[in-house]
């Protein structure tokens, strides 16, 4: 077997140094090798043949989808909700190159005020290839690569032949090894360079490089013939991108530490049905050696991607609380802060007066704010869809919604039952079956009624949550006013009480049977919801975090969703639910 090629005191291309691969051959030869992401050519090297398809392809769930997603043209696949590149069809000027770059990629999401380069975050691929190591062939029978762009983390897991199984994972400039997905092994950080290029050189990582440069720092080259290519740098390393017809990355070059790398990629699918194209063809040299060789058959959009250090690392710090728009922002951005006017009323038992209607500030693009939920602008569209095509409206607000990295972070052996629950959410979430929601899926009450009750009050919160029943809440200001139901509910047994001018709600009590989120995020019997009301004028902040020891590593803090008031009320009765079958052609959540 050829020695691993030493790199920078690490092995290359991000081989383990885990004691016990050596006592395999195959072992020893797959862990010298891999590592770095599938999709590696060299230019001047005779083809490597793409990757036996010895994994099946998942069919189409219908008919339709499968009319649906035929190819446009030869060499011009389906892509969901973005027109074709027409034949000889060339963008003029460096900018609209770029933005065809990233038009073609599904990287562009909404359109007018509500337009983001930045939705796309996490996501996966898998599938199954070859690998050439030492004049053998290796049978690689599972490759799966998932990635958070926002967090700079990827997670590569492959299983081969001899029953090899490696997991290797990057976020920033850490780097570790897992026996299984998010439980550590080692150490792994003077590889963290060689695994954050990999990362930076798929055609997701070669997109978001571009959205996050400044134009000055890329450099388009159109002969208006031919292929267009862009240098621009990846991490650090200059890196050339030769674009396809579609002006899509089909190859990408980068020399480092002396070794020339090259990825190439081919036969782009939309895989998830999302708009996100996906190589489905991809293989990989180096220094004109041939190494893996992959085809994907899988992909998944706002997957289950976390990514937290191992217990012999330092704990990173937890996302930014306001990187996702589900639960606040109606799904279509962060609103906009709005500062307080007036003065907070107080009554007479010395607490802010938090009665009266509430309405959240309108996100970007998604029109005026009224005396209530349903009132816009007149005249002003909500969040416009993309290329003029209705599909994109229901498209990017999904994938808007989901894409945050300010997710519930479970521990690893829930991790499969999050990915299965957004698989089929179209069956199994609770919500969709017209049963309650909680907290944060409730979000802040829009309307707030305080009773006497001879005791310290009460409260009434009526929500206006889309299609559920039973919005409205009875909170006791002290104890709980009854025992609990020892089966649970699903609204729990709330009790409020007050930390100086915030009322801070309480919720213990559930039944173990609802969902935080619409991907699929479980809850236990031991589930506790904190909301915390603050009011400052018309303003009043909303915040609310999740504990639930069995499941959760860490509580789960939410974003804080501003309200203000409204002079005028307006129905809290919303609209009736009318649960049935989604059609099986749907299948589950971007998931």
């Amino acid at each position: 077997m050829r020695a691993p090629v030493g790199v920078s005191g690490g092995i290359w291309p991000g081989g383990s140094a885990q004691r016990g691969y050596g006592r395999i051959r195959g072992r020893a030869a797959l862990g010298a090798v891999l590592g770095i992401t599938a999709g590696l050519a060299l230019l001047e090297a005779p083809p490597v043949r793409a990757a036996a398809p010895t994994c099946e392809e998942p069919p189409m769930a219908s008919k339709v989808l499968q009319d649906q997603f035929k190819d446009v043209a030869p060499g011009v696949p389906y892509q969901a909700g973005v027109p074709p590149v027409k034949e000889g069809e060339r963008p003029k000027g460096d900018a609209a190159i770029l933005r065809m770059v990233e038009d073609q990629m599904g990287f562009i999401r909404g359109a007018g005020p509500a337009e983001t380069l930045h939705a796309i975050n996490r996501l996966n691929y898998s599938g199954c290839g070859e690998i050439v190591e030492g004049g053998h062939t290796y049978e690689v029978t599972q490759y799966t690569y998932g990635v958070s762009l926002h967090e700079d983390a990827a997670r590569e897991d492959i299983q081969a032949e001899d029953n090899v199984h490696l997991i290797r994972v990057v976020r920033g400039n850490e780097a570790w090894d897992e026996s299984t997905p998010g439980v550590g092994t080692h150490s792994a950080d003077k590889l963290a360079r060689q695994r954050q290029l990999q990362l930076g050189r798929t055609p997701f990582g070669i997109v978001n490089a571009i959205t996050n440069l400044s134009a000055s720092q890329i450099k388009v080259h159109d002969t208006g013939h031919g292929a267009v290519t862009l240098e621009l740098p990846v991490d650090g390393v200059s890196t050339r991108v030769v674009l396809d017809r579609n002006y899509r990355p089909t190859t990408v070059t980068q020399r480092v530490d002396h070794h020339l790398i090259v990825d190439q990629y081919s036969d782009y699918h939309d895989l998830n049905q999302y708009g996100l194209m996906i190589p489905r063809h991809v293989v990989e040299t180096i220094d004109g050696h041939p190494h893996l060789a992959l085809h994907v058959i899988k992909s998944g959009l706002a997957t289950y991607e976390v990514f937290p250090a191992p217990a012999f690392e330092v704990a990173f710090a937890p996302p930014a609380q306001d990187d996702n728009y589900e639960f606040i922002g109606g799904g279509f951005g962060v609103p906009p802060k709005r500062t307080p006017e007036g003065t907070t009323p107080i009554l007479a038992d010395g607490h802010p007066d938090l009665t009266g209607f509430w309405v959240e500030a309108p996100a970007p693009g998604q029109g005026g704010g009224g005396a209530g939920p349903g009132d816009q602008t007149p005249g002003q569209q909500l969040f416009p869809a993309r290329h003029g095509i209705f599909s994109n409206f229901e498209d990017d607000y999904f994938v808007m919604g989901q894409q945050g990295s300010n997710i519930p972070l479970y521990k690893p052996q829930y991790w499969s039952m999050i990915a299965s629950n957004q698989a089929g959410a179209a069956n199994l979430d609770p919500y969709l079956h017209c049963l309650p929601i909680t907290p944060p899926r409730l979000g802040a009450p829009v309307r707030i009624v305080q009773v006497r009750n001879g005791k310290e009050g009460e409260f009434l919160f009526f929500r206006a949550a889309f299609g559920t029943p039973n919005t409205f809440q009875d909170i006791p200001v002290g104890p709980v006013l009854y025992p609990p139901d020892p089966d649970g509910t699903w609204q729990g047994d709330p009790a409020a009480h007050w930390d100086g001018d915030t009322l801070v709600v309480e919720t213990v009590g559930y039944n173990g049977q609802t969902w935080l989120g619409r991907a699929g995020y479980m809850a236990s019997y031991d589930l506790k919801t904190i909301e915390r009301l603050h009011r400052q004028g018309n303003e009043m902040s909303y915040d609310v975090t999740v504990e639930d020891p069995d499941y959760l590593q860490r509580p789960w803090v939410l974003p804080t969703e501003q309200v203000h008031a409204v002079p005028k009320g307006y129905s809290t009765i919303g609209t009736p639910c009318m649960w049935q079958d989604y059609p099986k052609s749907i299948g589950g959540t971007l998931g």
